[in-house]
């Protein structure tokens, strides 16, 4: 299989184009790649599998973002409590999914750009300075949609050399916003977001669970049951799930909110004493869990080996509808 005639590795090059070096494909092939070698060498020296999975939504008067803390570098679990919710302003925050290294040095200098507009206007405004402390002055002049154009026009202008997509979202003056950057620049604002190769099975549940003035609480079991969900269908992601909580004059951030290599112990008790009890969400967090195991299971022990047995195509056809019927619980 040599690399300059196979024409799958041709197809590949093209999809990968925008993300590689080079300023055309066979250039990119000349750079990168010695002669002879093989599509195998081209994967396992360009290709990495990546895992995160960022999530967030927006509540009545404030937005929750949510992550999990596993990092990974290829198969190996590099770090099992990792930070990945980044302070970009007193009322801004985001969540960083891709290459670790490239998410630091993008939210640090949308901070800076953050920083130096806050000495400006108190500048502008000297009684800023004696009056407002420099939270108070972030929190009445930082604006959501300009760490938004930053991070996007920062992801586009290095697509060839960052690989970082964010999950954006803070509340100023005009309430509360949230926007998903994707790694080539693309944006997009929304009640939620969900970014990382986990976003797939958490994105089906937002789309399932979410309602219009959702509550600060709800909000907060919806990022969790989601990000469960990422988890469960993505092997790099995991531990456990951070958040952050983002009001008009207060952030709370939570570290290990839900700790889910202890499934043990959840976020919210069976009865709190004030008549509160366990959310319907949280509940179904730890049936999602135990769904999704046993339709792996029944999977790999009956329809698998059924498939490969043709004497018995009722008994497939049976086991699809009860793995579908398993599915739909999900």
């Amino acid at each position: 299989m040599i690399l300059s005639t196979h024409p799958t590795l041709v197809l590949l090059l093209a999809l990968t184009e925008p993300f590689v070096s080079g300023s055309s494909t066979w250039a990119t092939v000349q750079a990168h790649l010695s002669p002879g070698s093989t599509l195998d060498d081209f994967i396992a020296a360009r290709v990495r599998k990546t895992g995160t999975t960022i999530v967030g939504v927006v509540c009545d008067d404030c937005l929750v973002l949510g992550a999990d803390t596993r990092a990974t570098n290829d198969r190996t679990v590099a770090d099992k409590n990792c930070e990945k919710i980044h302070k970009i302003a007193a009322n801004i925050y985001c969540c960083g999914a891709g290459t670790s290294a490239d998410c630091e040095r993008l939210t640090l200098e949308a901070r800076l750009r953050m920083m130096e507009f806050t000495r400006l206007m108190q500048s502008v405004h000297p009684a800023h300075s004696g009056e407002l402390s420099t939270d108070d002055v972030q929190r009445q002049h930082c604006r959501v949609a300009a760490a938004h154009r930053f991070l996007k026009n920062a992801t586009y202008h290095s697509v060839e050399d960052v690989s970082a997509a964010f999950v954006l979202g803070g509340v100023d003056t005009t309430g509360p916003h949230l926007y998903a950057i994707d790694q080539d620049g693309s944006s997009s604002k929304g009640p939620f977001a969900a970014l990382g190769s986990g976003s797939m099975a958490a994105l089906s549940v937002l789309e399932s669970e979410y309602q219009d003035g959702i509550s600060e609480q709800a909000a907060m079991d919806l990022v969790c049951l989601a990000i469960a969900a990422g988890i469960d269908n993505d092997l790099g992601s995991g531990s456990n799930i951070d958040l952050c909580i983002i009001r008009k004059h207060t952030v709370e951030y939570h570290r290990s909110y839900q700790q889910l290599q202890q499934p043990q112990r959840t976020a919210c008790t069976a009865d709190t004493g004030g008549g509160r009890t366990e959310s319907d969400i949280m509940i179904r967090v730890r049936q999602t869990r135990a769904t999704a195991a046993a339709t792996s299971l029944a999977r790999r022990n009956i329809v698998y080996p059924a498939l490969r047995t043709a004497s018995v195509p009722s008994q497939v056809g049976d086991v699809r509808v009860r793995i579908d019927d398993s599915i739909e619980l999900l």
